[in-house]
């Protein structure tokens, strides 16, 4: 057949019916697919059992692994299902076992590491020393609250700050020194103590005692220091210091006061003797002669003598004191021209009197001293000129630290300041300045004696000294005296204004030293006295009772052998009981032989005495003039200081009382 122009190649064309091989076809594939879909399903059902099988134990660990987590250390897994499943819940479960155990130990140290934690906290922070611990940089890591109150820093503030930025500048040395030397020894071995300065935070310094140890967690050593504010007990030991100082002086002003005690008695006696013949020779020789000079020389030789004893007695703190209401302005203005005089034209004398200055309880007569003699000590110690200024100035003191190194009583004071421009001081001799008989100037120019006597009349007077001194930077000496309440003081009668002469009144007179007696008895004669002698307190009883007429007077020393002075005036009063009572003694008024005159209300005289004054002063007591109890009257001991101070050279009266 042909196709087209062409024909076909050469072939042989089977023809068949197509529709049973179709549905052979068919029937196959239907086939097909139904037992693959039987096997997906069959594979599905098989897998879904096998997953089933193997994750139910799985879950089973998961939710007991959320239970132990939540604490739950009993939960367990429970042994079931295949072998695999079985063996894996086992091993869950003595792990579990396992974990429980370590769990419950690790509870309770952590327990107990919380217990020591809390005690350490407890401790630390209830410790009144400051605990401070750094790492090896030297950065702060630990800081307790007692810290922040010693160095001011809060605990913020501190931690991670370098420690040795809080130590002064002579301590970092030594706090490097110590701290680059870790515990050799184990912890705390190389534990150390010493102290040093800390700074604080506002910049003060303040003294520290610090304990040092050093500790180590893992490789690091860490420093922890204890450091304790001495503050206090530098001031308490400097306090004790002082108060054992003040001991030591007082020891020394005891013994040589006891010293001079007992010679003053003997002393003052033979002074009297010597005083009171030269007065008498006075009386007979003519002024132009030169024998009147020679006695003049005598007198003063007798007076610097007595001059002496009173030193002695006046730094020993024995010394007769007659205080009263004083303007310590009026004082010092009064002697500012004498005190010119004495310094000289090369050196400035200021004195400076604050308004208002308030009085004082005073002897007037040893204040001029005390003045005098601090002035004269700072005139030695500019040779060279410069200035001494006196400032006087009412004080309130109640510094504690000033009233305990002073042994002050906090009220109101008066201050004298006596302040020069002088070479100063070393601190080995101001502890020394009040030593009697101390002196650093040249042989033959100082007694040793003018400070130590400042110091007696200010003590006896109630009142303290305060020294500021330093090599280069001249002295200061600060005077504190009691600031009195009384305005102005009582007018005391005197004996200036009376006739010092007798009316030939009998007068027993008993002094068991012969010399002394004599003297006064050939003075007393000469004043109009009629004069009866006794050696002793027996034989003036004696002699009283075989006397005529009355007894009007009677002139006893206090100490002496057998029956005293103050137990024979109240025999005589008894048996005599118009007589008068004048006690005379060498001691001092509060040694323990005169003891008791206080109640008898009788005067008394110290000796040495001038004549003129023995003799006011029994005119006194005989005309009736009002007596002081408890000692020396006011009066007698007023006419012996004018007689120091006021009476022109040559005068017969002349003495140092």
């Amino acid at each position: 057949q042909r196709v087209g122009q062409g024909r076909l190649p050469d072939s042989l064309v089977l023809l068949q019916d197509w529709g049973p091989t179709q549905a052979f076809l068919d029937d196959v594939r239907g086939r097909l697919l139904s037992a693959g879909l039987t096997v997906f399903l069959l594979a599905i059902a098989g897998s879904f059992i096998l997953s089933r099988s193997m994750s139910r134990p799985l879950s089973e660990i998961a939710d007991v692994a959320e239970d132990i987590a939540a604490g739950n250390w009993a939960r367990r897994v429970p042994a079931r299902g295949t072998a695999e499943a079985v063996a894996m819940a086992d091993a869950f479960n003595a792990m579990t076992a396992s974990l429980g155990h370590w769990h419950q130990q690790a509870s309770a140290q952590t327990e107990q590491l919380q217990s020591s934690y809390e005690r350490f906290y407890a401790v630390t922070q209830s410790a009144h020393d400051a605990i401070v611990s750094t790492d090896r940089r030297g950065e702060v890591v630990f800081w307790n609250t007692a810290a922040e109150v010693v160095f001011g820093y809060q605990e913020r503030e501190a931690v991670g700050a370098p420690f040795l930025s809080m130590l002064a500048p002579s301590t970092r040395a030594v706090w490097t020194e110590r701290t680059r030397r870790p515990a050799q020894g184990g912890e705390g071995a190389d534990s150390q103590t010493f102290e040093g300065e800390g700074i604080r935070r506002d910049g003060t310094t303040f003294p520290f005692e610090l304990s040092l140890s050093h500790w180590k967690s893992g490789d690091i050593v860490y420093a922890t220091a204890i450091v304790r504010d001495i503050t206090e007990r530098r001031r308490s030991e400097e306090a004790l210091r002082q108060r054992d100082e003040q001991l030591r002086q007082a020891q020394k002003m005891e013994a040589i006061g006891r010293l001079a005690s007992g010679v003053a008695h003997d002393f003052n006696n033979s002074l009297a003797v010597i005083h009171g013949y030269a007065e008498q020779l006075m009386l007979d020789v003519d002024p132009a002669d030169e024998r009147y000079r020679e006695l003049q020389e005598i007198l003063r030789a007798a007076q610097s003598a007595a001059a002496l004893t009173r030193q002695l007695l006046a730094f020993s703190r024995k010394q007769v004191l007659q205080p009263q209401v004083v303007d310590l302005g009026g004082v010092v203005t009064g002697v500012q021209r004498m005190l010119a005089r004495l310094v000289g034209s090369m050196i400035d004398l200021r004195v400076q009197v604050a308004p208002g200055l308030g009085p004082v309880w005073a002897d007037p007569g040893q204040l001029e001293q005390v003045v005098m003699n601090l002035v004269i000590n700072a005139r030695d110690a500019m040779r060279d000129g410069g200035r001494i200024t006196i400032e006087l100035a009412n004080t309130d003191v109640d510094d504690p630290l000033l009233c305990r190194r002073l042994a002050l009583d906090p009220g109101a004071y008066v201050t004298i300041a006596v302040a020069d421009t002088g070479h100063g001081m070393t601190p080995e001799v101001a502890s020394r300045i009040f030593e009697p008989f101390f002196t650093t100037k040249d042989a033959g120019k100082g007694t040793g004696l003018g400070l130590a006597t400042v110091f007696g009349i200010v003590s006896q007077s109630g009142g303290a000294i305060d020294l500021e001194t330093a090599p280069g930077e001249g002295t200061t000496f600060r005077l504190y005296f009691p600031r009195s309440t009384t305005v102005t003081a009582a007018d005391e009668p005197t004996t200036a204004g009376i006739q010092a002469r007798g009316g030939g009144e009998t007068v027993l007179l008993v002094e068991d030293e012969a010399p002394v007696r004599a003297v006064l008895r050939q003075a007393l004669d000469l004043k109009g006295f009629h004069v009866i002698e006794a050696a002793s307190g027996d034989d003036a009883l004696t002699v009283a009772a075989r006397l005529p007429a009355p007894l009007h007077l009677v002139v006893t020393d206090i100490a002496m052998p057998g029956m005293n002075g103050v137990d024979l005036s109240r025999a005589l009063v008894a048996r005599h009981p118009e007589a008068r009572v004048l006690f005379m003694t060498g001691h001092p008024p509060d040694s323990d032989v005169c003891r008791g005159i206080g109640a008898t209300g009788d005067r008394c005289l110290q000796k040495p005495f001038s004549i003129d004054l023995l003799c006011r002063t029994m005119r006194g007591v005989l005309d009736g003039a009002p007596t002081l109890a408890g000692g020396s009257h006011p009066a007698a001991q007023a006419d012996a200081h004018a007689e120091l101070h006021a009476t022109p050279a040559g005068s017969a009266s002349t003495h140092a009382a």
